[in-house]
């Protein structure tokens, strides 16, 4: 099972953090490329439309 990070402190998932992906959604590929697919993050709308952005989301 992979693991459940979240976005929301840039100490806990590399400083891919909800404050980067409001300037840069791409932020949100470090979690694609490392297979991660559970985010908890306090920006939902926008990690949303950038999964639908990339077809990973419906």
């Amino acid at each position: 099972m992979p693991p459940w990070p979240h976005s929301l402190w840039p100490h806990h998932n590399g400083a891919h953090d909800d404050e980067q992906a409001a300037i840069d959604p791409s932020v949100y590929d470090w979690f694609i490329e490392n297979d991660i697919d559970m985010i908890q993050t306090d920006r939902p709308q926008l990690l949303l439309n950038y999964l639908r952005s990339k077809g990973l989301h419906r």
